[in-house]
């Protein structure tokens, strides 16, 4: 009686967050009886065109991101690798445009629109959204005012960037922040 069997001697691997333009190697080695007729790559449900028990990304880019395993297979059957996740770390350099909300209430009714200098009024609450770059971990926003970093206020009355971003005016002043920039 012949015993069969399959099984991973290693299964794939990556170890923390991977920059952009950096290399990564997985490896995926299986074992049986009878031996491994192949191994196949995944990166989620799409089959890569290697069959090699190494994988390996010679300049990682944001699009390499994703699940990856691999699959052995043998006259015995086939067999899964457990999933291992690609986090790929980046940051786009793109700014689109800073845009002015205004919170105004009409009636009983909070009404948010957007804003220019011209239409608001002293005491207006009103915010700046800074619709800032993309990336991965999320990037934190930092808003300068004369160049100095503009933080929360103890009393609530200063503008403060909120968590999503944006800076938060509590009131609107005759004078405008102009030399207001973030990144």
């Amino acid at each position: 009686v012949m015993d069969y069997y399959l099984g991973f001697q290693t299964a794939p691997y990556v170890g923390g967050i991977q920059k952009i333009g950096t290399a990564v190697t997985m490896t995926c080695l299986a074992r049986g009886v009878p031996d491994p007729d192949a191994v196949t790559w995944y990166r989620g449900i799409s089959k890569l065109g290697t069959t090699s028990t190494e994988l390996t990304i010679a300049s990682i880019r944001k699009e390499d991101k994703g699940d990856y395993y691999c699959v052995a297979t043998n006259n015995y059957g086939m067999i899964y690798s457990p999933r291992v996740s690609l986090q790929v770390q980046y940051l786009d350099d793109e700014f689109e445009d800073i845009t002015c909300f205004k919170k105004e209430n009409k009636d009983g009714k909070l009404t948010i629109s957007p804003c220019t200098p011209t239409n608001l009024k002293e005491g207006d609450v009103f915010s700046l959204k800074c619709n800032g770059p993309s990336g991965w971990p999320y990037p934190k926003t930092t808003w300068y005012f004369n160049n100095d970093p503009i933080s929360s206020s103890a009393d609530g009355l200063a503008p403060a960037p909120n968590q999503y971003g944006d800076l938060i005016f509590p009131w609107a002043q005759l004078l405008t922040p102009a030399n207001t920039r973030a990144v």
